[in-house]
């Protein structure tokens, strides 16, 4: 926990930079959260490992009642399958509070590539393997996982660039130093909109209300190619059960809040909700969805460390 917290804060712990879709919902979540908790709420940036570093220090606070993580797609469902040494179990370490926001990726390019379409980047890729570079900002976070459902449904091969910071990676998309890149359409769509990123579609099901020029990818001829991210608040296992209810209820309130899912709107973001045990249910479906997605990725991910 942070040394300067003050007394009676509640701390949100998120494990991605600004600009990320955890720091993103975070900041828009948490005065809310505290107005109803009557409660100050501090968010509290803790990156590295993709997102596990956070993830693991809130673990090893068992017992707090005043520490939440951001429970991200990639620290929850996808990093137990990549990663043999991490130091917490999703379900095991945390108790899920409530699952707070879902919102698809946006595929985008570099200006200066010459595609301008989903058909036309297959092309490319095929016609080159290994050679168009995709950024993401976490190794096994929802960027890398899209890419890799990507990989593999359109059967193509591309490089993968990690980051640290997600706006260092939009900054070499914008420049051409990568390629492309998947990435939560809360920010992604402000660079479309700006110009500094060509859209090309996104990872829902169908197109989003918020950029009705970008097709699905299902719509593109990538049956299959279908991905949500998500984010929900969990704290360490060992806190009594009427704090859980006492937050879970908060959480439920929050959402619903008029301006806050005007907010969400804006961002192409959809509010959830649901019991704590309906979260800790969707971690567990997430994780056997995606293991044999990230398998495929993970050996590939060893060899590249090996090399470098």
């Amino acid at each position: 926990m942070s040394p300067q917290r003050a007394p009676n804060t509640l701390e949100l712990v998120i494990g991605f930079s600004p600009g990320s879709a955890s720091d993103i919902v975070a900041r828009l979540v948490a005065p809310l959260l505290a107005a109803r908790l009557d409660q100050p709420v501090q968010v509290i940036a803790c990156t590295g490992s993709s997102g596990a570093r956070a993830a693991a220090m809130v673990a090893a606070h068992r017992g707090s009642a005043e520490l939440l993580i951001m429970a991200t797609l990639g620290t929850h469902a996808v990093l137990p399958s990549l990663r043999r040494d991490l130091d917490y179990r999703p379900l095991v370490d945390f108790i899920p509070i409530a699952l707070l926001a879902r919102s698809p990726m946006v595929l985008g390019v570099s200006p200066g590539l010459q595609v301008e379409s989903v058909q036309s980047l297959v092309e490319a890729a095929r016609a080159a393997p290994g050679t168009l570079r995709y950024g993401s900002s976490a190794i096994g976070g929802a960027p890398h996982l899209a890419a890799a459902l990507f990989e593999r449904v359109a059967n193509v091969r591309l490089r993968h660039v990690p980051f640290a910071r997600t706006t260092d990676l939009y900054a070499d998309l914008a420049s051409g130093r990568i390629d492309l890149s998947f990435n939560n359409a809360m920010s992604m769509l402000g660079c479309v909109r700006r110009g500094s990123v060509r859209g090309l579609a996104v990872t829902g099901p169908q197109r989003l209300p918020q950029a009705p020029q970008l097709p699905a990818l299902v719509e593109t001829g990538l049956s299959g190619c279908v991905m949500t991210n998500w984010l929900g608040l969990a704290a360490p296992a060992g806190i009594p059960d009427a704090r859980i209810a006492e937050l879970n209820a908060a959480v439920l309130e929050v959402l619903r809040d008029d301006e806050l899912r005007q907010q969400f709107s804006a961002l192409a973001i959809a509010p959830a909700g649901g019991s704590s045990r309906d979260f800790a249910a969707h971690i567990a479906t997430e994780i056997d969805k995606w293991s044999p997605i990230v398998k495929t990725f993970a050996s590939r991910e060893e060899d590249n460390a090996t090399k470098q």
